[in-house]
């Protein structure tokens, strides 16, 4: 698992499984481009939050078309789809 910083851009490095979660506490990733741009249309990411203490929030419309702001806690799953210009939400679980 990886702990990210405040306003960081979460870097998918071409994976389709991350585990994630604040440094330090409650975060949220940079609300321009919280996600880096995926390596090619129709890459599958799944975000797996780690921590209840140390949650990341992933806001929409910061490079992501999501159905809300996610906060990611243990166990919390979020299901993104590259469309060549922005990371689509196809599912979320708040576990």
């Amino acid at each position: 698992s990886t702990n990210i910083a405040s306003a960081a851009t979460i870097a998918s490095g071409g994976a389709s499984y991350l585990r994630l979660g604040g440094s330090g506490g409650a975060v949220t990733a940079s609300g321009t481009t919280a996600i880096a741009d995926g390596a090619a249309t129709g890459q599958m990411l799944i975000i797996e939050g780690t921590s209840d203490a140390n949650t990341l929030q992933i806001n929409d419309a910061a490079n992501t078309n999501l159905g809300a702001n996610r906060v990611l806690g243990l166990n919390d799953v979020l299901y993104l789809i590259w469309n060549g210009t922005d990371w689509i939400e196809m599912g979320f679980v708040n576990n």
